[in-house]
C-alpha cells in the first residue's frame, strides 16, 4: 500500500481534518502580527510565561486520562466520555488552587498583570483545556471529523478573532485572556448540552457502559507526562526567570510558528487513531516500518517548506526586532524530518494503551533533554536551550522507533537488566 494511500484514504476526513488546522493557521498568522503590535512586548511575553508554567502543572491532573477515553468511545463505550471528564475534573480542582495561589502571591509582591493572569488560569484549565479537549477527542473517536472540524474552528479561530478584537480595543493582555475564557465556557456548554442529549451520555454513563482504564492509563503516564511537560516548557520558565519577559516574547514567537507547522504533520494522528485501535499493534509496526522512508521524506519536505515560509513572514509582517526569532526557528525545526514517523509511533501505543511503552519512550528522551538544556543553555544562553530542543526531537525519534519496531529487543534488554526491570514495575 502506497504511503498517500495509507494516511489520507479517505478524502473528505482528511478536507475536515486539514482544513481546520489550516483555517487555524491563517487565523494565527493574520493575528499574531496584530497583537504583537498592539499588546506590549513585555506583557505578551506574561502570558507566554503563564502559559508555560500551565503546561507543567496541568500535568498533575493526569491528562492521558481524556486521551484513553478514546479507546473506550472508540469501541461504543459511549459513557467514557462522562467518566473521565469527571474523573480529571476532580483532580482539576486541585491543579486549579495553585493557580489560585499564586494570584495571591502576585498580588502580594505587586505584580497585579500576573496576579491577574494566574486568576483566570485557574478558569483557563477547565474552561478551554478539560471542556474543549474532552469534546474534541469525542469526536476523533467516533470519526465524526466534520464536527471536530467544526469545533476545533470555533475553540480556536473565531476565539483568537475574537479575542483580537477584544486587545484592538483595549490594548489589555487581561481582557485578551478573558475573552477566551468566557468564550470557551460559552460554547463548551452548548457542546456538552448537544451531545448529553442527542448521544444520551448521561444515560450510557448510568448504565455503566464506560471504560474504566481509562483512569488508571491517565495515572499511570503521570511520571511520564510530568517529565515531558517540564522538558518541553522548561525553556520558556528559564527564558522568563533569568532573561525577562521581552526575550521570552521572542523565543515564543518563533515556537509558535515551529507549532502551526508542525499542526499540518499532527493532523495524520486522530484521521487514524480509530481505525489503530481496532488493528493488532505487531500488523501495525510491519506497515510503518515499511512507509519509514517516505514518511521522513516527506515530513522533510513540509518541515523545509514550513520554515522557509515561516522566516518570510517574520520578515514581512512582525515588527524588526522579531528578526530574533529567525535563527530560534530555525533551529528548534532542525528534526521536523522525523516528526511524522515519531507521531505515528506514538499514535500506535495510545491506541492500545501501552503506557509502559510510551513511558520508556518519553522519559529517556526527556531526562536528556533538561541536561542538555541547563548545559547548552548556561553556555550558550537561549540559543544553547533552542539546540536542546532539536537534540530532543531525533532523540524521541529514536526511543519510539525502539520501543514500537524494536520492542522485542528492549523486552529482552530489561529482562536481563534487574535495575530496569524493576524501574518499569512500577508501570
Amino acid at each position: 500500500m502506497g504511503l498517500f494511500s495509507f494516511l489520507f484514504k479517505n478524502k473528505t476526513n482528511i478536507f475536515y481534518l486539514s482544513g481546520t488546522h489550516f483555517v487555524n493557521i491563517f487565523v494565527a498568522i493574520i493575528t499574531l502580527p496584530i497583537l504583537l503590535h498592539l499588546l506590549p512586548i513585555e506583557e505578551y511575553g506574561k502570558w507566554q510565561f503563564m502559559l508555560a508554567l500551565q503546561t507543567c502543572v496541568l500535568t498533575t491532573s493526569a491528562q492521558q486520562i481524556t486521551i484513553g477515553a478514546k479507546r473506550g468511545i472508540a469501541l461504543n463505550k459511549d459513557g467514557t466520555f462522562l467518566y473521565a471528564l469527571l474523573q480529571r475534573g476532580k483532580i482539576l480542582l486541585i491543579t486549579a488552587s495553585f493557580f489560585l495561589i499564586g494570584m495571591c502571591y502576585f498580588a502580594l509582591t505587586d505584580r497585579f498583570t500576573l496576579s491577574l493572569l494566574s486568576g483566570l488560569s485557574a478558569l483557563y484549565v477547565f474552561t478551554n483545556i478539560l471542556f474543549q479537549t474532552s469534546i474534541s477527542e469525542y469526536f476523533i473517536a467516533k470519526k465524526e471529523f466534520s464536527k471536530s472540524a467544526l469545533w476545533g474552528i470555533l475553540s480556536s479561530p473565531v476565539a483568537r478573532i475574537g479575542s483580537t478584537i477584544v486587545a484592538i480595543l483595549t490594548q489589555s493582555i487581561v481582557f485578551f485572556v478573558l475573552f477566551q475564557v468566557a468564550f470557551a465556557l460559552l460554547i463548551s456548554v452548548i457542546a456538552c448540552f448537544h451531545l448529553f442529549l442527542k448521544k444520551r451520555l448521561w444515560l450510557e454513563y448510568r448504565l455503566g457502559n464506560y471504560d474504566r482504564s481509562c483512569v488508571k492509563y491517565g495515572l499511570k503516564s503521570l511520571p511520564a507526562d510530568l517529565l515531558g511537560a517540564i522538558s518541553n516548557r522548561m525553556v520558556e520558565i528559564v527564558i522568563g526567570v533569568f532573561f525577562g519577559f521581552t526575550p521570552l516574547t521572542y523565543f515564543s514567537v518563533a515556537r509558535d510558528l515551529r507549532n502551526q507547522i508542525g499542526s499540518v504533520i499532527k493532523i495524520i494522528s486522530p484521521l487514524l487513531f480509530a481505525d489503530f485501535v481496532k488493528q493488532p499493534l505487531s500488523s501495525l509496526t510491519v506497515r510503518i516500518r515499511k512507509l519509514l522512508p517516505k514518511m521522513i521524506f516527506l515530513s522533510s519536505f513540509l518541515g523545509a517548506s514550513g520554515v522557509g515560509i515561516g522566516i518570510l513572514y517574520i520578515l514581512a509582517f512582525l515588527p524588526e526586532t522579531f528578526r530574533a526569532s529567525i535563527n530560534i526557528l530555525i533551529i528548534i525545526s532542525l528534526a521536523f524530518p522525523l516528526g511524522i514517523p515519531t507521531l505515528l509511533f506514538g499514535t500506535i501505543l495510545q491506541a492500545h494503551l501501552r503506557y509502559k511503552a510510551l513511558a520508556l519512550a518519553t522519559i529517556v528522551p526527556n531526562f536528556l533533554e533538561i541536561f542538555f538544556i541547563l548545559v547548552l543553555g548556561w553556555i550558550w544562553g537561549i540559543t544553547g536551550m533552542a539546540f536542546a530542543i532539536a537534540i530532543f526531537g531525533f532523540l524521541s525519534f529514536l526511543s519510539h522507533y525502539l520501543v514500537t519496531v524494536k520492542r522485542e529487543a528492549v523486552i529482552n534488554l530489561f529482562e536481563k537488566s534487574g535495575i530496569l526491570k524493576k524501574i518499569m514495575q512500577i508501570y
